[in-house]
């Protein structure tokens, strides 16, 4: 799940290369997102897996690799 969402990252125009985003990426700090860049992110996940993120985990979820367990337990 990390490397489709470090690709998914890499397609919304960041601009870290490739082996820069790791699991302990900050997405606000490190890509300097925005939260509703993060709720694209998420959607487009929810999407792609046809499972939704219950609300009350989205606040929980700064790095990548946080996001990367939710949509594993999913």
């Amino acid at each position: 799940m990390f490397e489709r969402i470090r690709d998914t990252i890499l397609e919304r125009g960041c601009t870290l290369p490739r082996e820069e985003i790791t699991p302990q990426t900050d997405f606000y700090v490190d890509l300097g997102w925005t939260s509703l860049d993060m709720v694209g992110c998420i959607t487009d996940f929810e999407d792609e897996t046809g499972k939704e993120i219950p609300d009350e985990t989205l606040s929980g979820i700064s790095t990548v690799g946080d996001l990367s367990r939710v949509l594993e337990s999913l």
